[in-house]
């Protein structure tokens, strides 16, 4: 019997040349493939995209902190273990937004922006 792999490659043969032939017009859309400088971009996106995921993730973490601690009711354990969610969650803001206030302090005593990743490719920069 042939596995969806084999089917795909012998009976969908068309669909990779379709594959194959948005991608390279994607690549002759954009021009030039990738380059070193293009790596300051992409870290830019990771950064950003880091932020707002701790964000969001803080964001979730209270609402479940909160939710837990409104039907805790009257139990104990239930009540402690919303309450040590609450306080991780914010504990977890706290630290990221540390980390990003400092990197920007210390850029600016030390006269370099370590909020902004840039690559000099060429010298002089």
């Amino acid at each position: 019997m042939p596995t969806p792999t084999t089917l795909l490659l012998a009976g969908g043969g068309s669909l990779v040349k379709k594959s194959m032939a948005i991608i390279s017009s994607a690549l002759a859309a954009t021009g030039d493939p990738a380059k070193l400088a293009d790596l300051d971009t992409v870290f830019e996106s990771v950064v950003k995209s880091a932020l707002v995921l701790v964000a969001t993730a803080s964001l979730v973490m209270l609402v479940i902190g909160g939710y837990q601690y409104l039907s805790a009711g009257a139990n104990k354990e239930g009540t402690a273990r919303a309450q040590s969610t609450l306080t991780y969650a914010v504990v977890g803001l706290v630290i990221s937004l540390a980390a990003w206030i400092i990197l920007s302090l210390a850029g600016l005593f030390l006269g370099a922006d370590f909020t902004n990743f840039t690559i000099c490719v060429v010298t002089g920069c």
